[in-house]
Order: C-alpha cells, then sequence, then structure tokens
C-alpha cells in the first residue's frame, strides 16, 4: 500500500472519475467511471476499495456543505437554498453566497492523505476509453 494526499476537491473529482456521475433531477447518467469498464477482477477490487474511502469522505463533505446550506441560505417552500445574486438580472451578489463560497473553498483545500494499491500500467492495458482520468493516473505504476 502507499498513501497519497489530495486536496478534498481533488478526493471529490477521483471519486467522480471512478464511479461516474448520474443527474440527480433525471437519473440520466452524465459519465460512467472508470469502475464501469471491463479489467481485472484485482484491479476492481483495489480501485473498489479505493472508491469506497472517497464516497466516505464525499458524504461527510456534502454533509458539510448542507450544513453552510442552511447556515447562509434562506427557507422557500420548505427548502433551504442559497442563491449566488439577489436579483433576477444577476448583477448584484448575494453576500451571504459569498460567504458560503469562502467557507466551502476553504474545506476543500484541506489536504487528507489516503491509502492505495498502486494500479500496475499492464492491468489497464485492455481498457479502451474515451473518458479522462488525470488523478487516476496519479495512481499507476509503470514498470
Amino acid at each position: 500500500m502507499e498513501k497519497i494526499k489530495l486536496s478534498l476537491n481533488d478526493a471529490l473529482s477521483l471519486e467522480f472519475e471512478l464511479n461516474g456521475a448520474v443527474n440527480q433531477q433525471t437519473k440520466e447518467v452524465i459519465f460512467n467511471g472508470l469502475l464501469s469498464e471491463k479489467m481485472s477482477l484485482k484491479t476492481k477490487y483495489w480501485l473498489t476499495k479505493l472508491s469506497d474511502k472517497l464516497a466516505s469522505e464525499k458524504k461527510t463533505i456534502e454533509g458539510l456543505r448542507d450544513d453552510l446550506i442552511k447556515k447562509y441560505g434562506k427557507e422557500e417552500e420548505g427548502q433551504v437554498s442559497i442563491k449566488p445574486f439577489l436579483d433576477e438580472e444577476g448583477k448584484e451578489l448575494n453576500p451571504e453566497f459569498t460567504k458560503f463560497s469562502q467557507e466551502m473553498n476553504e474545506l476543500l483545500l484541506e489536504e487528507k492523505e489516503f491509502e492505495y494499491n498502486p494500479i500496475p500500467l499492464d492491468d489497464l492495458a485492455q481498457i479502451s476509453t474515451e473518458g479522462r482520468y488525470n488523478l487516476i493516473f496519479k495512481l499507476v505504476k509503470e514498470d
């Protein structure tokens, strides 16, 4: 096992690269993620273990983001949200949104160390994809 230090923002991006994303409203797949590709079971095992750690971190970050929305947002029709602008034309910036963004950005800049099993480049050789996996490539061990 090796360790990699990532900002929380990069941890969220790596989780996205591994698992992809679905539009929560339409349930449409936006991006499939590397784990949806055919690969050796061993490689999928190690990537899934890392994905589980990242998903846990994502859940924590989303909870903190929701807390900030409650702190700075306003309740409308039973839901709390925060609008970036106070006017419809987008000319007057919402100062509460600015505070929310600053706190959220500070959080996402925090770094955390993650353990992972390096992925031999040969284990990815059979994957043919158009996806971009910039952070996953940091986990690849070139022989």
